[in-house]
């Protein structure tokens, strides 16, 4: 599956009118690329990928999310989340209660930044 904007265009994904506790974009899954988003006003985490593999999170701005910016992590069981690229990402005013900008678990390699 592959969310992105198309060239040239401005892709915003807001969710500061979602309830308490809600990331903005969740990844469960495998084989999926977020790329080139605007991700805003998470009330948690602006992306979030768990239990994934050969998942591409690029080319995004994260920005206003009250919890991590981009996360990925096997969250549940140690060691289901691997073979996943985080680059090329941009995290600006995040993280208003942990202070994570991008948040890795084990298994996942390839961040750039």
């Amino acid at each position: 599956m592959r969310l992105y904007a198309d060239s040239g265009e401005k892709v915003i994904v807001d969710g500061s009118k979602n309830s308490t506790n809600t990331d903005n974009i969740e990844v469960d899954g495998a084989y999926v690329v977020v790329n080139g988003l605007n991700v805003q006003g998470a009330t948690k985490s602006g992306i979030i990928a768990y239990n994934t593999h050969h998942v591409t999170i690029s080319n995004n701005i994260v920005h206003g999310s009250y919890g991590d910016g981009i996360v990925s992590t096997n969250w549940i069981n140690i060691g289901n989340s691997h073979d996943n690229i985080i680059a090329g990402n941009t995290t600006i005013m995040f993280c208003k209660i942990s202070r994570v900008p991008v948040l890795l678990g084990a298994g996942n390699f390839g961040f750039m930044g």
